[in-house]
C-alpha cells in the first residue's frame, strides 16, 4: 500500500542571510575599488617621480660636465713666442701664480694676471713655442728639489730650480705638514726665503712643491667649491627663493629653467605643471672643494617637494692637488 506524504515547502534564504550576503558582497566591492583607487594613485606618484627624477638628472648633468671642465681651457687665437697675453675659452679656476702648460710648448708658464671680463691669461714671460687655435692650457704643479740638506728652523733654501716660483706661492717642503710662504727668490743663487723656519731637518733631493691658489684655499670663496658654484645655470631672472623643508630641515631654493629654457616643467601624462628648485652650499672645511647641491621638485602651487635628491660635486682639478 502506498503511504501518502505530503508535499514539503520549499525554503528560500532567510532575511538574515540576504543582508549578510550583502554585507559581504558591499565590503568586497569596496576594498577592491579602494585597491583599485590606490593602485591608481600609486601609479601616478611613480609616473611624477620618476618624471621628476628625469628633471633632476637633467639638471645635474651640466654641472658634473663644469666640475670637469673647471681649470681647463683652449685658446681662440694663435699665440707667437712673442706673445705673453692668452686668449682662451675660459679663465674659470685659474689665479695668478698657477704653472700653466700651453699646448706643446716644454716651458712651464707663469700666469701673471687673469682678466675675468676679456677672457685672457697675461704670463709673465713669452712662449717658449708659437701656439695655433684650440692648443689646450691646463694648470702644472711648480716642482723642484733641495740641493743642499736644510737644517731645522733655517728659513731658506737652496734648490735646483727657482724659474717657475714667484714672490707669494705656499710651499710643500718634503714631509712638513705646515706650508711656507716664499718671501724671496734669488735666481743667481737658486735660493728661496720662506716666511718661517723648517719644522725639520731635511736632506738633499726632498722635494719642493708649489701648492696651487685653489689647492690652498683658505676661505670659502676661494677655494674650487666657489668656482664651480659661479660657473652654474643662473636662477629664473626675477625669482623669488621657495622655502622647501627636506629631512625636517627648512631650505631656501631657487627655481631653475628645465633644459628647454621654461621656468615650469609639465608631466604629459598628470598635465601638472612642476617646479625645478636647486639649493647650494660650500662645506665649511678647508680647501672648500666640496660643493653641496639639493635639488627638490614640487607642483607649481606648492612647495611640498615629490622629488628630492641631495649630492656632493667636488672639481675633477681638486684630485690633481699635490697632497
Amino acid at each position: 500500500m502506498f503511504k501518502y506524504k505530503p508535499p514539503q515547502r520549499e525554503q528560500g534564504f532567510t532575511l538574515v542571510e540576504v543582508l549578510v550576503a550583502i554585507l559581504i558582497v558591499t565590503t568586497f566591492v569596496t576594498v577592491t575599488m579602494q585597491a583599485l583607487v590606490i593602485a591608481a594613485i600609486f601609479k601616478v606618484r611613480g609616473q611624477e617621480y620618476a618624471a621628476a627624477t628625469s628633471w633632476i638628472q637633467d639638471s645635474l648633468e651640466p654641472v658634473k660636465l663644469q666640475a670637469a671642465k673647471l681649470r681647463l681651457a683652449k685658446l681662440t687665437a694663435a699665440m707667437a713666442t712673442t706673445n705673453t697675453v692668452l686668449s682662451v675659452t675660459s679663465v674659470d679656476g685659474f689665479a695668478a701664480g698657477d704653472a700653466l702648460m700651453v699646448g706643446t710648448d716644454s716651458t712651464s708658464n707663469i700666469i701673471q694676471s687673469v682678466d675675468t671680463t676679456a677672457k685672457t691669461i697675461t704670463l709673465t714671460a713669452a712662449l717658449g713655442t708659437a701656439q695655433t687655435v684650440g692648443a689646450v692650457v691646463v694648470p702644472t704643479t711648480k716642482y723642484t728639489t733641495l740641493t743642499l740638506a736644510a737644517a731645522a728652523s733655517t728659513p731658506t733654501l737652496v734648490v735646483k730650480s727657482v724659474s717657475d716660483f714667484v714672490t707669494g706661492d705656499q710651499l710643500k717642503i718634503g714631509t712638513e705638514t705646515s706650508l711656507k710662504g716664499i718671501t724671496a727668490i734669488v735666481p743667481l743663487t737658486k735660493t728661496i726665503t720662506l716666511n718661517a723656519g723648517l719644522a725639520q731637518a731635511h736632506a738633499a733631493g726632498d722635494t719642493v712643491v708649489a701648492i696651487p691658489t685653489y689647492c690652498n684655499a683658505s676661505a670659502s670663496t676661494s677655494g674650487f667649491a666657489y668656482a664651480l658654484q659661479q660657473l652654474l645655470p643662473a636662477k629664473v631672472s626675477g625669482s623669488s627663493s621657495v622655502a622647501v623643508t627636506i629631512n625636517g630641515t627648512s631650505m631656501n631654493f631657487d627655481l631653475i629653467a628645465d633644459k628647454l629654457g621654461s621656468s615650469t616643467t609639465s608631466n604629459i601624462k598628470s598635465g601638472k605643471n612642476y617646479r625645478v628648485l636647486r639649493n647650494t652650499a660650500i662645506t665649511a672645511t678647508a680647501p672648500y672643494n666640496v660643493l653641496e647641491i639639493n635639488y627638490a621638485v614640487v607642483p607649481e602651487t606648492s612647495t611640498t617637494p615629490i622629488a628630492v635628491l641631495q649630492t656632493q660635486v667636488i672639481p675633477d682639478a681638486a684630485f690633481y692637488c699635490p697632497q
